[in-house]
């Protein structure tokens, strides 16, 4: 049953399942006596409502009471109604119909919800201070800034709105945005001052791009529009058209009386001003027309002077703006219902909209009724809405499998979820983070649930998980997976094709595809738009995760074994979005494997001398001091790794034959040199016997095999075998581990034979739920020793080599290694190493792979390498400059190696660690390496880096510099300073070019040319 319950398996489930923070400029001089933009006038007039009423515990994260949005009402009524009863001709203030009214996310001290009825040109909100009184929201600021208020200290930064402040919709009105205007406005305090101009005439002109000019020339003094005010606290003029306006006196209704009194205190209505009026050219009735616009906070005031006279000067559509830009995907539709007033008050809620995201991605939450209504996914770089789930579907995009006593299984999902607050416990420039607190009803006790949604400045995802709180009383039950991210999307979204030479590689392929799971899932990591421009990028970002798409669904999941009276946390559901070709979609994924999950990060990656190349297991003591002295000629090693053949007779202990002194000379020898030590470690699952035996281990501690994996050693009373990691024996390794790190200087560790498969969960007849269950908990104990070696020694790496590649992985690792092809003759092993990182880059982080170049001197080849040209041998040191280098290119019998070798893997690894920043990334450049023709990578970061040219062929060919390859992201405007760095000593200057310009580059036979992008001298 709960194979069933886990969708038959998924293949060993997938292997595995207002304001802003600027103060108004005016009130920095002086206080107001009413609260800060409340709709007032001269007489004393102020809108009041009912505040948001709190929960029982004095939170209000969530309101207790419906709300009737009538309060709106009265300020349009003064104001607006007596143009729809034909009583006046005048520009709206607020609009002729109401917009979208709702309770919008806003955090103070008491409340997280702020009451909100939107207009065309505005924005009415409730403020929940003791005065209850209506104010208009500085809408212009936060267009133009980007900057969202969500509370009295938070704000969410956006890009600034790309809409067309005035004119047609259409991409051939001149008119500037709102976020080209930022160029003039007073966004801080003190910035874009004027000088007084009181009766100068106004001839200022912008342009679409923000761009200031005269317009003496053009012609506008026949407008005759001169300044004739000057705010000193704002440091702006204000011209006599749009002064008059904002003092003018008109017809307004009052209780549904019509008297003749001030319209506005502009001040509260409009704000202070934040730029100086300027002409702009804007598209209207298809032809370019003369408009005045200035900014102010709240609103852009409009003048043409081609309009009639009673409506020449307007104000933007700014609500009906802001409304589609900061809920992007969201149309504004004002309700054409003419008794407002009847419809307002008819008009109660409970439903509030939440946001989350960055000026990349958005998620839109909307709550009725203590349930989400619709839950909206955007990518706010395109506009494109990759999810809109309305109601009939699970909202919250969550699921649970539980597990009860006789195995027998439940489910929890989002349809259950009933939601009780949110809060916003983080909300800083840097991070954001919305918390959904709830609650599920199961078997008679309530499980207290929260959603977190949390997202990064500057970055591309969203991060989701889920938390239970422990309940004892259902503390019998386990959770044994979880669905994070389940969502229904867009139908413009489809699956990923496979990427080059996926499925043909002489690797383990780090995705699994399977037609067997229902819907004809893909095991994939990315979606792409119908258009080929943009999509969606999505992870499991947990050792136990796993992930799959179908044409119109995404599945983000884990496994776990975890019990309800512990509580459960899960991992993290990752969404990403990215604009372009698909393969800019595989380099954001990648970029955040590499600076988000990684446990690579930041670290960097050292150089080994490994004994296993030119040794195998025959090393000892006298062996490893041979090598000694080149290692510090050399200067260039990080590691002495000491491969297999270390150990003794008991696993992690040191050969008293072969180190009689122990490890402990090696680790000071290292030490001296600036060096770290390296050890081979395969404890549990016994994949190389053949090379190790613990014959110690087999000897005492039979009871800590595994049952049925026993190997009888020929003429020996005990046996071998596989050893658990969820048995005592685990105690033991992690007991040797602490010390080997902590004591004697191991800063690299080779984790071999597939330990982290889990050998307990391979045991034989088990089933297949058992196997689960062993593997889980044999990860979760494996990934906590790793982070446990890690809080001891922060720079260590760890590598792991596994027999499956799965880049869930990184979560406890900082390397994988993608394949064991020891038997290849030079020449072939190169390009087929560099046919794996072409391939495997697309899915894992370009420096989380370990190279496994078997290099030029391997002593089981018996292929006698050192012996050949050493240009031959250095052409394959020169192909293998990238990760394979590092972690095997200088693993030799530094005795007997050709003195031209090592003069120039020399320079070639100073080189290399000199400009290391650039080699944490990888671009596909050209073809699928072959031996047949030129192919390349790229190593660019922010328009610099390297570009590195392999010619394996016997002749000098001549190809394009391909600085147009989409993943080097290269300004197609920009011309780029080339350096030749092929001599790895300096840069020769090959001149400039721009993307696509077609710089020819001439690669001799069976060499590399290294092709620097801004870069002329050596990194310090």
């Amino acid at each position: 049953m709960w194979q069933l319950f886990l969708m038959l398996s998924i293949p060993a489930i997938l292997v595995m399942l207002g304001f802003y923070l600027l103060p108004s400029l005016a009130s920095e001089q002086r206080e107001r006596s009413t609260p800060r933009d409340a709709l007032s006038n001269d007489a004393g007039y102020l809108v009041r409502g009912t505040p948001i009423v709190l929960d029982s515990a004095g939170r209000s994260n969530y309101p207790t009471a419906s709300y009737s949005y009538e309060i709106f009402y009265t300020p349009w009524q003064r104001l607006d109604s007596p143009i729809n009863s034909g009583k006046v001709q005048r520009a709206y203030t607020f609009g002729n119909n109401p917009g979208p009214a709702f309770l919008e996310q806003y955090h103070s001290d008491n409340q997280n919800l702020k009451m909100v009825q939107y207009w065309e040109k505005g924005r009415m909100q409730l403020e929940n201070d003791s005065t209850a009184s209506i104010v208009i929201a500085p809408l212009a600021y936060e267009l133009i800034s980007g900057q969202v208020r969500m509370g009295d200290k938070e704000t969410l930064q956006l890009a600034g709105c790309d809409t067309h402040i005035y004119g047609e919709v259409s991409s051939d009105n001149p008119a500037p945005t709102y976020k080209s205007l930022s160029s003039v406005t007073s966004l801080k305090p003190g910035t874009n001052r004027a000088e007084k101009q009181v009766g100068l005439t106004v001839n200022a002109t912008l342009n679409q791009a923000g761009e200031v000019g005269s317009g003496s020339d053009e012609g506008l003094a026949i407008y005759n529009v001169k300044n004739v005010n000057f705010v000193e606290q704002a440091g702006h003029n204000i011209p006599n058209v749009f002064w008059d306006f904002l003092n003018r006196s008109g017809t307004i209704s009052q209780n549904g009386v019509n008297t003749t009194e001030r319209l506005y205190n502009w001040s509260q209505q409009f704000g202070t001003p934040l730029s100086e009026p300027y002409w702009i050219k804007a598209l209207i009735n298809q032809r370019n027309q003369d408009i005045l616009i200035q900014v102010f906070e709240n609103q852009i005031l409009i003048y043409n002077p081609s309009a009639k006279p009673e409506l020449r000067v307007d104000t933007a559509n700014i609500g009906q703006h802001y409304y589609e830009w900061r809920y992007a995907g969201n149309q504004f539709i004002s309700d054409t219902t003419q008794n407002i007033k009847a419809q307002g008050a008819a008009t109660t809620t409970t439903g509030a909209r939440l946001i989350i995201g960055n000026e990349s991605i958005m998620r839109i939450i909307t709550i009725e009724n203590g349930h989400m209504s619709r839950n909206m996914l955007i990518n706010r770089l395109n506009g494109q809405v990759y999810a809109d789930l309305k109601p009939f579907v699970n909202m919250s995009g969550f699921s649970i499998g539980l597990e009860g006593q006789n195995q027998v299984a439940y489910q929890i999902n989002g349809d259950q979820f009933s939601l009780t607050g949110f809060n916003m416990p983080v909300w800083n420039d840097t991070e954001k983070e919305l918390v959904l607190n709830g609650q599920i009803s199961f078997l008679g006790a309530t499980l207290q649930l929260k959603l977190f949604y949390r997202a990064l400045a500057g970055q591309n995802f969203i991060e989701k998980w889920v938390q239970l709180a422990p309940n004892d009383k259902l503390k019998d039950f386990r959770v044994r997976f979880a669905t994070i991210e389940d969502s229904q999307v867009d139908k413009s979204l489809s699956p990923a094709a496979p990427t080059p030479e996926e499925d043909t590689i002489p690797m383990l392929v780090p995705v699994e595809k399977t037609s067997s799971v229902p819907g004809g899932a893909i095991f994939t990591d990315l979606m792409v738009h119908e258009s080929g421009d943009g999509g969606l990028y999505f992870f499991s970002a947990t050792p136990l995760g796993g992930e799959y798409a179908t044409n119109r669904r995404l599945t983000v999941m884990q496994e776990d074994n975890q019990s309800l009276g512990d509580g459960f946390i899960s991992g993290k559901a990752v969404l990403g979005v990215y604009t372009g070709r698909v393969d800019l979609g595989y380099k954001r994924f990648s970029q955040y494997l590499q600076n988000y999950y990684s446990k690579i990060g930041t670290k960097w990656q050292p150089v080994w001398y490994s004994t296993w190349y030119p040794f195998t297991t025959q090393i000892n003591q006298d062996i490893v001091n041979t090598q000694f002295e080149k290692i510090k000629d050399l200067g260039f090693y990080d590691v002495l790794h000491l491969d297999a053949g270390w150990e003794g007779g008991m696993p992690l202990q040191a050969d008293p034959q072969k180190f009689p002194q122990g490890l402990k000379p090696l680790a000071d020898k290292t030490a001296a040199l600036g060096m770290g030590l390296g050890i081979w470690i395969n404890p549990f699952s016994n994949g190389y016997s053949k090379y190790v035996y613990y014959t110690d281990l087999y000897r005492t501690h039979p009871e800590w095999r595994l049952k049925d994996t026993e190997q009888q050693i020929e003429g020996k009373p005990y046996a071998s075998g596989k050893y658990g990691v969820n048995t005592d024996y685990y105690f033991y390794v992690r007991e040797r581990l602490i010390d080997l790190v902590k004591n004697y200087n191991v800063k690299v560790i080779y984790w071999d034979g597939a330990d982290w498969n889990i050998p307990d969960s391979e045991v034989p007849n088990l089933t297949e739920d058992q196997r689960r269950v062993e593997r889980i908990k044999g990860l979760k104990r494996l990934s906590a020793l790793a982070d446990e070696l890690r809080a001891i020694r922060p720079e260590l790496v760890i590598v792991a080599w596994n027999s499956t590649v799965n880049v869930h992985l990184l979560g406890a690792v900082e390397q994988l290694q993608l394949s064991d092809k020891w038997d290849l003759p030079l020449g072939q092993s190169e390009i087929t190493r560099l046919q794996q990182f072409y391939s495997a880059t697309y899915h894992i982080p370009y420096y989380a792979i370990w190279g496994d170049w078997y290099s030029i001197s391997y002593r089981e080849n018996s292929d006698n390498n050192l012996a050949k040209a050493p240009q031959e041998l250095i052409y394959a040191e020169a192909s293998m400059i990238g990760t394979g280098a590092f972690n095997a290119g200088a693993s030799l019998d530094l005795t007997k190696a050709p003195q031209d070798l090592l003069d120039y893997i020399k320079k070639l690894f100073t080189w290399r660690k000199r400009f290391e920043p650039y080699f944490k990334v990888y671009q596909h450049l050209l073809d699928f390496p072959s031996d047949s023709q030129i192919f390349g990578e790229g190593h660019v970061i922010n328009g610099k880096g390297f570009i590195i040219l392999n010619n394996p062929t016997t002749q000098e060919v001549q190809t394009t510099l391909p600085l147009s390859a989409p993943e080097l992201e290269l300004d197609p405007n920009h011309s780029y300073r080339l350096f030749d760095w092929s001599s790895l000593t300096g840069a020769q200057e090959k001149g400039e070019a721009k993307p696509g310009e077609g710089v020819a580059i001439n690669i001799p036979p069976r060499s590399v040319k290294i092709i620097g992008i801004e870069i002329e001298g050596w990194l310090n």
